[in-house]
């Protein structure tokens, strides 16, 4: 693979560089425990300020899985939350929905919360996008099919779009509902008229493999079947009206977080194959295993075609959940460790500034301590959230920021989350026009789960 100019630059050694009549040292290419070059830097100076954490949801039932999106002065925030429902209080269901909450001031104020999903089916892991006035959500679903009127118990991928700024949602439309199979994982992503779906369709246990996975004490809805999964893409080019034929991008998937980021007529995805710390699937228990790693396509005609895939980590590096951003002609891939099992690894991070034709050498920024990594940019800055796990076994949310567009990151980390609870599943925008930066996370200020939402000053 071949390395682009600026990292081959730095991994000459020691480096001086001026940014903002600040000096810089780099020392680059010290060797680390699992083989990618660890850099360190001087004193940081991109100092980060946040805002003091606000609780959006701030009541008794259980908020998780935040997810922000924002454009212009606009910031939208949306979670799963268990409502209070004759369903939800049965002592034998837990039914969650899809909530929305809506700012148009930056994130100073937001409006009441908007249920999105209001279904009897189990509504998880809500992703969202935002391009002018539109604004989209997805996510996971195992209410009855459209004509149903029983659930089938696999799960699908629902839609919703606002074209008003998320003042009103249209129709729920459903995108995947394979039979036998488990449709998840999914994320979304818009640029201009054009929206983007990615998600991995999982086959659902045989009865055969159900008998096996109880003799061996496995919930029979494991996907530990040994049936590979895939990574499938949908695309609509007029505004989430239509949408085009499901295309399926791997049929090698498994245990994968497929990843998407869209530029102008680019659009990037990466996904894993194999996981750090996963020891339940015997194709993934050691990562040497050459078919196992971090793989990157792109398309650049709306989606009717994709290149070759590209592997973007060595075979003996840890493989975790991967993330990906996309700026002008820079595509910046990051990657921590296993968020189900809870198998903190470093921050790997790689990045491409010819639209993903070359990456350069991934890099560690953390030591083993990262979970849930997400990635922001613009044209100049680029910002890394993670899930961090501290040496007292606390988890905050910790973010580190780049000013030239990837190049370096400032040393320190700052911790936005700052409490006792277990901070976890953060999210992070970047509003091109204003500059702001946004994040929110799932915490546990008071024992049960809310949603936290900062903003940059």
């Amino acid at each position: 693979m071949e390395v682009n100019t600026a990292t081959a630059f730095l991994k000459l050694g020691l480096l001086l560089f001026l940014v903002n009549n600040i000096v810089f040292v780099v020392m680059s290419n010290i060797a680390n425990h699992d083989g990618y070059a660890q850099t360190s830097y001087s004193s940081a100076t991109n100092s980060l300020r946040f805002s003091k954490p606000v609780n959006l949801t701030n009541n008794f039932r259980d908020s998780v899985y935040a997810q922000v999106a924002s454009h212009g002065n606009n910031v939208y925030m949306v979670w799963q939350e268990n409502p209070p429902s004759p369903i939800s209080e049965s002592a034998n269901s837990v039914n969650y929905d899809i909530f929305i909450r809506i700012s148009i001031d930056g994130g100073l104020t937001f409006g009441k919360e908007i249920n999105l999903s209001n279904n009897p089916g189990f509504s998880e892991h809500p992703q969202i996008a935002a391009s002018g006035n539109n604004v989209y959500v997805v996510w996971i679903d195992n209410s009855p099919s459209i004509g149903s009127s029983e659930a089938t118990g696999n799960k699908k991928i629902l839609f919703r779009k606002s074209i008003d700024d998320g003042n009103t949602f249209g129709e729920t439309v459903i995108l995947s509902d394979t039979p036998n199979a488990d449709s998840s994982n999914q994320e979304i992503t818009a640029a201009g008229n054009n929206v983007y779906v990615v998600w991995q369709v999982t086959p659902l246990p045989t009865k055969d493999q159900d008998s096996i996975n109880s003799s061996n004490g496995q919930d029979s809805n494991t996907d530990d079947n040994g049936d590979k999964g895939s990574i499938s893409f949908i695309a609509s080019v007029d505004n989430g009206e239509t949408f085009k034929e499901v295309k399926s991008l791997s049929n090698a998937a498994f245990k994968s977080y497929p990843k998407i980021a869209a530029y102008g007529s680019g659009i990037y995805i990466v996904w894993n194959i194999g996981i750090i710390g996963d020891t339940n699937d015997s194709n993934n228990a050691n990562n040497n295993n050459a078919n196992n790693g971090i793989f990157f396509t792109k398309s650049f005609d709306n989606g009717n075609s994709f290149s070759n895939l590209t592997k973007l980590n060595a075979d003996w590096n840890s493989i975790g959940e991967s993330q990906v951003a996309a700026y002008g002609n820079n595509i910046y891939v990051v990657w921590g460790g296993n968020p189900d099992h809870k198998v903190a690894s470093n921050l790997f991070y790689t990045t491409s500034s010819d639209n993903g034709t070359n990456f350069s050498v991934p890099r560690s920024l953390t030591e083993k301590n990262t979970l849930n990594v997400e990635v922001a940019a613009d044209a100049n800055f680029v910002y890394i959230a993670w899930q961090g796990v501290l040496p007292n076994d606390n988890e905050e949310i910790l973010v580190k920021k780049s000013s030239d567009a990837g190049a370096t990151f400032a040393e320190a980390n700052e911790n936005v989350s700052k409490n006792e609870g277990i901070s976890e599943c953060t999210s992070i925008t970047i509003s091109e026009d204003t500059k702001k930066v946004y994040l929110a996370w799932e915490d546990s200020p008071a024992g049960n789960h809310e949603i936290l939402f900062v903003r940059s000053l």
